[in-house]
C-alpha cells in the first residue's frame, strides 16, 4: 500500500498545478487558447477579413466595354489576370458590365427625354436626369456594390447635362454617347488593322488566357469575328442615332439610345459567347509548372 502511494507522492507536486490529470497537456497550451477562446475559430478569424472584400464585391466591372477594359488594365498591372472563362452568354454578359451598368446609363436618359417633351424646360429634365443617377449612386452604396457603376453614371450625367447647358440644346445630353462610340469603334477597327482583335485583348486578359490566344489560330479567329460584331455595333449606334442628332430630333434620338442600347448590347454579347464557346480558351504555357514548382 505505502510503495503504491510513492509514486502519486511524486507525481503529486505535477498534478497540483493542473487539478484535472488528463487537462495537464491542455495546461501547457492553455495561455495560447485563452486569446481566441474558441480554439476552431482562430482559421476562420485569420480569413475573416479576406472574406469581407467579396461581400461589398469590389471587383465587380464597370459598365460596358470600358468597365472591361479598365478591368483588363488593371488585372495586367497587377499581374492578377486568370480568371475562369465564362461558362454561360448571362456569365459573358456580367464580365462586360451587366445590365446594372446598362441600367445606370439607360434611366437618367430616358428621364430626361420624358421630362423635356413635358415641360419643354431643359432645367427640370436635367435635375431629374441627375437626381436619378444620385439615388442609383445611394441605392449601390447602400447595398455596397462596386461604386464604379454609380460614380461612372453620375460623371456620364454630369457631362452630358454640362453640355446641354452650355449649348442650349438639350439633344446635346446624347453626344458624350455619340462620341464614346465613336471612340469605340475607331479602336475596334485599329485593334481589327494590327491583328491584335480588341475583343481577344480585353477577355483574353481578363480570364488568364494573356496573348497565348493568338498563336491558337481557332481562337484567334473567333476573337477576330467577334470584334467585327462589336464593331459593327458600335457603327449601326452611330448611323442611326448621329443623323438625329444633326436634325435636333430629341425623341427619336433618346428611343433610339435605348433600343440600341441594352437590348442591342445583350444580343451583341450573345453572339459573341456563341462564337467563343466553340473554341477552347488557350492557356499560357507557363501556368502548367506553376502548381508543380
Amino acid at each position: 500500500m505505502d510503495t503504491g502511494e510513492v509514486p502519486g507522492a511524486v507525481s503529486g507536486p505535477a498534478e497540483q498545478e493542473p487539478v484535472p490529470g488528463p487537462r495537464a497537456p491542455g495546461a501547457v497550451s492553455g495561455p495560447a487558447e485563452q486569446e481566441p477562446v474558441p480554439g476552431p475559430r482562430a482559421p476562420g478569424a485569420v480569413s475573416g477579413p479576406a472574406e469581407r472584400e467579396p461581400a461589398a464585391n469590389p471587383s465587380a466591372p464597370a459598365s460596358g466595354l470600358l468597365g472591361a477594359i479598365r478591368q483588363a488594365a488593371a488585372a495586367q498591372a497587377s499581374g492578377n489576370a486568370g480568371g475562369n472563362p465564362p461558362e454561360s452568354a448571362a456569365a459573358l454578359l456580367g464580365l462586360l458590365g451587366g445590365a446594372r451598368g446598362m441600367l445606370d446609363s439607360a434611366v437618367p436618359g430616358a428621364l430626361f427625354v420624358a421630362v423635356y417633351v413635358a415641360t419643354r424646360n431643359l432645367t427640370t429634365p436635367l435635375l431629374v436626369a441627375a437626381g436619378a443617377a444620385l439615388v442609383m449612386f445611394v441605392y449601390r452604396l447602400a447595398r455596397r456594390d462596386a461604386l464604379r457603376y454609380a460614380v461612372g453614371g453620375c460623371i456620364g450625367v454630369a457631362i452630358a447635362a454640362g453640355l446641354a447647358v452650355l449649348t442650349g440644346k438639350p439633344e446635346n445630353y446624347f453626344l458624350p454617347a455619340l462620341g464614346l462610340n465613336a471612340a469605340y469603334a475607331t479602336v475596334s477597327a485599329v485593334s481589327l488593322a494590327v491583328r491584335w482583335p480588341l475583343i481577344g485583348v480585353v477577355l483574353g486578359t481578363i480570364i488568364g488566357e494573356g496573348t497565348q490566344w493568338r498563336r491558337d489560330p481557332p481562337r484567334r479567329r473567333a476573337y477576330t469575328a467577334t470584334t467585327v460584331l462589336w464593331l459593327g455595333m458600335f457603327l449601326l449606334r452611330i448611323a442611326v442615332l448621329f443623323p438625329l442628332w444633326l436634325a435636333n430630333l430629341l425623341v427619336p434620338l433618346g428611343v433610339g439610345r435605348i433600343v440600341l442600347g441594352y437590348p442591342l448590347y445583350a444580343l451583341v454579347v450573345w453572339l459573341t459567347w456563341l462564337i467563343i464557346s466553340r473554341t477552347r480558351p488557350a492557356r499560357p504555357p507557363a501556368a502548367a509548372p506553376a502548381p508543380g514548382a
